[in-house]
């Protein structure tokens, strides 16, 4: 794939084994980092094998016209939850441009062949964490993935006496973590579905030689409902306790009070708890104690995502009741996703995705197809924001507030 941006001619390549090196080059120069890979001999082998280690997928390199390796960008490869689907999903790192080469379009050609292969591969969705939400806004990515950071006293955390606990040692089986996790999972888009091999970080783990303690606690029933790491650190001058974002997940509202009622166990030593949950949890049905001065609370997003492929999206998508609509969609970056589609659904189900010349209903860019079809925002607050009106109830079918969340760091 050649394009054309400021006069420099780029050409994009798959990065292998012989330039590898040129990916890695460029991304310790952009981000102040280190590499051996430029070294040869066993520093390479060593890097390469370590890089191999790391399940990395597929590494783009845009060359200008002189041969000379200019940006790149990364693709690793995940499954998430879509609507109650296993979607394969690419997750975008290592953003990168030399210093001295960027605004000439070589980011821009990396993600044009990138996400083209995406589409082709099945990949139907991409993620990313942003440096700038307006700068990835024009490939098409959108906002998802809200939360909300609490920050309370350990002695306002639940208290609960049904069911038992289990501190996570070296040696422990991660499976029941695996379990806990893929529940969560299952009630957020874009949650990864997590596989055996990708809670190897836990199989090492060990309390007495770390930062954190994490804790498993099953229901009354015996099986397990949450699981949260805990870490130590400081508010105010005061000694405080966190939960890092990537150890906390919680079958139900019934194990996120087990697992926060850690944190009031703490309350002696420790006089505050901070942590996150998607944006739309009820947390207040959850507590014993919320005052006027507390939770402090702070609202952030977790990254950006976007459709590679519009048709088999809205085929997966989990309608509500009946109906029939036509959505337009402008995709800059993948024509393949431009045009109007006819959407029709039976009770709940999507049955049928057309290509018509029909009036759309509503007309949508890649990125606020995205952002609605995921589940972000009440059909009529983004009417209202975008000011539009509704000109089929149809689509209220179609697009509906979910939960959204994005927990993976690529």
């Amino acid at each position: 794939m050649k394009m054309r941006e400021g006069k420099i001619l780029m050409k994009v390549v798959l990065a292998d084994r012989d330039n590898i090196a040129q990916a890695e080059m460029i991304s310790a120069v952009a981000f102040f980092g280190q590499t051996e890979f430029h070294l040869g001999g066993e520093q390479f082998e060593r890097a390469y094998e370590k890089k191999q280690d790391s399940a990395w997928g597929r590494t783009y390199l845009a060359v200008d016209d002189a041969g000379n390796a200019v940006s790149t960008i990364a693709c690793n490869d995940y499954t998430v939850n879509f609507d109650g689907n296993d979607v394969p999903m690419s997750g975008i790192g290592n953003v990168a441009t030399c210093p001295h080469r960027r605004r000439q379009g070589g980011v821009r050609a990396c993600f044009a062949r990138a996400l083209a292969d995406m589409a082709e591969q099945g990949q139907y969705l991409s993620a990313l964490h942003p440096f700038s939400n307006s700068y990835y806004q024009k490939f098409g990515y959108a906002s998802v993935s809200p939360v909300v950071k609490y920050r309370m006293p350990t002695r306002h955390m639940p208290a609960v006496d049904a069911g038992s606990f289990h501190l996570f040692e070296r040696g422990s089986d991660p499976q029941e973590l695996r379990a806990v996790w893929n529940r969560f999972a299952a009630r957020y888009n874009l949650m990864s579905v997590r596989s055996d091999a990708e809670m190897k970080q836990y199989r090492e783990y060990d309390p007495y030689h770390s930062d954190r303690q994490l804790y498993i606690y099953y229901g009354p029933g015996g099986e397990p409902k949450a699981y949260a790491a805990f870490k130590k650190t400081a508010y105010n001058g005061r000694p405080s306790i966190e939960i890092p974002p990537e150890d906390l997940a919680f079958a139900d509202a019934q194990g996120l009070r087990g697992i926060l009622s850690i944190a009031g166990r703490f309350s002696a030593t420790y006089e505050y708890v901070t942590f996150e949950l998607p944006q739309e949890f009820p947390l207040e049905l959850c507590l014993p104690e919320i005052v006027l001065d507390y939770p402090a609370m702070e609202k952030r997003y977790c990254g950006m995502a976007r459709v590679t492929a519009v048709e088999p999206i809205l085929k997966m998508a989990a309608c509500r009741g009946s109906g029939r609509a036509v959505i337009e969609i402008e995709d800059k970056m993948l024509p393949h996703n431009s045009g109007r589609f006819a959407v029709r659904f039976t009770d709940g189900k999507c049955i049928a995705v057309e290509r018509t010349e029909r009036e759309p209903d509503l007309c949508l860019s890649i990125g606020d197809f995205t952002a609605l079809i995921l589940g972000m925002y009440d059909l009529d607050a983004y009417l209202d924001a975008r000011g539009l009106t509704v000109k089929n109830n149809a689509l209220y079918g179609v697009f509906y507030r979910k939960g959204c969340l994005l927990r993976d760091f690529f």
